[in-house]
């Protein structure tokens, strides 16, 4: 059975700027919308482009099998214009928050050149399980993974849950990561 108009429960690891969290609201309007976000620029947006939405929750910090504070490796990038799809995001927040290849910053470190990390940070992390039971959250009719190397974290960190999801979408694969999942 196809996720339907009677989902409740969408959850986003790797919320990144809102694009995605704006675009499930839009499809599931009556559908309560949890986005995890660790990276605190990126936070600055999507608390900005999801405030008026009463449905959606921003989760400030990250989804792993662990619970602790965790290094967190922002990445950027020289590339200073805003690409088409985030024409939403205002010119001064870009510069400011140093947007600019945000979208790759992860918990894991890259092993390539071809993401460029300036800076870490400490990062609070949670196990989605924990986090769920805590909330007591039931069904969860969807959770979305994008995560940049780090999805076998996630999935470990949601063992206990796993039997209360119907369905699981990720990205994966990113192999300029340390750990990545093939």
């Amino acid at each position: 059975k196809m996720i339907g108009n009677d989902a409740k429960v969408i959850i986003e690891i790797g919320g990144h700027y809102g694009e995605d969290t704006l675009r499930f609201h839009k499809y599931f309007p009556d559908c309560k919308i949890y986005s995890f976000e660790p990276d605190p620029r990126n936070i600055e947006i999507i608390k900005k482009i999801t405030s008026n939405v009463e449905n959606i929750e921003v989760i400030e910090m990250g989804v792993s099998d662990i619970e602790d504070t965790c290094v967190f490796f922002q990445s950027t990038s020289s590339e200073s214009k805003i690409q088409k799809k985030y024409s939403f995001i205002d010119k001064n927040d870009y510069d400011k928050y140093n947007l600019s290849g945000s979208g790759a910053s992860s918990f894991c470190k890259s092993i390539d050149n071809s993401i460029d990390v300036q800076s870490q940070t400490n990062v609070e992390t949670t196990r989605l399980d924990n986090w769920a039971l805590k909330r007591e959250i039931g069904t969860i009719d969807f959770i979305w993974i994008d995560v940049q190397g780090h999805e076998r974290n996630v999935i470990n960190g949601m063992s206990k849950i796993l039997k209360n999801v119907r369905f699981i979408q990720m990205e994966y694969g990113e192999l300029s990561y340390q750990g990545a999942m093939t």
